[in-house]
């Protein structure tokens, strides 16, 4: 009887530390001090009476710009961004990669955990923002409602550089590029992936961007 006392003190003490260094760290948080490890694109680092903050990896940091800017954009797929990075240099997992734009650090916030009858909340954190909020939370959202915008293509094909860079007329989805045998000739097309069958001469479509592109090119003399 006297063992199992001792044993449940013990526990009951060990409870109590870990109650203690819940309520610390929470109070941290909810204080802007980020604890933990640091994400990709930051250094772990002290602050003013060594509390635990974060500063920007600018190597890494560049990286997160690029990959929050293009996902705002909404122009290419996370999937496509994601694997264009990785030949880049990045070095994280595909599941980092995405968990980047729910984790509010980036735009210099703090998310705190619901703890002891207070409810979940975001402050502002002592640490510099990557991205702004404007581009966090835009980013944010196109994530979130198409992960997927297209197959990205195995291997480039230079008779289609703009397969899935333009958009259907109709359904709004990338436009992809394969090639339609005739009967002496092989006729590149930008095609849609779904049943409405819309498609375009990739010779017209290419034509167009580069009148496009022409019209806004900076003069020679600037």
């Amino acid at each position: 009887m006297v063992f199992s006392v001792y044993l449940t003190l013990g526990e009951v003490e060990r409870l109590k530390i870990a109650d203690r260094s819940k309520d610390g760290t929470v109070q941290a948080r909810r204080n802007g001090y980020f604890t933990g490890k640091a994400p990709f694109g930051y250094r772990n680092h002290k602050i003013a009476k060594k509390q635990p903050s974060l500063i920007i990896h600018e190597g890494e940091a560049k990286i997160v710009r690029e990959a929050f800017l293009r996902v705002a954009e909404n122009v290419d797929s996370v999937e496509a961004i994601y694997l264009d990075l990785k030949k880049k240099g990045m070095r994280i997992t595909k599941q980092t990669f995405y968990r980047m734009f729910t984790n509010e650090v980036y735009c210099g916030k703090i998310r705190v955990p619901d703890w002891k009858g207070q409810p979940e909340e975001t402050v502002q954190g002592k640490h510099p923002g990557i991205v702004s909020e404007t581009i966090f939370y835009k980013a944010q959202a196109n994530k979130m409602n198409n992960r997927w915008k297209g197959i990205v293509p195995k291997s480039e094909d230079i008779r289609f550089p703009l397969r899935n860079y333009v958009k259907c007329p109709r359904c709004g989805k990338n436009l992809t590029g394969s090639v339609s045998h005739g009967r002496t000739k092989k006729y590149p097309y930008y095609h849609c992936r779904k049943k409405c069958n819309h498609r375009v001469s990739s010779g017209d479509a290419d034509k167009f961007i580069i009148q496009l592109l022409k019209s806004i090119e900076i003069k020679k003399e600037f």
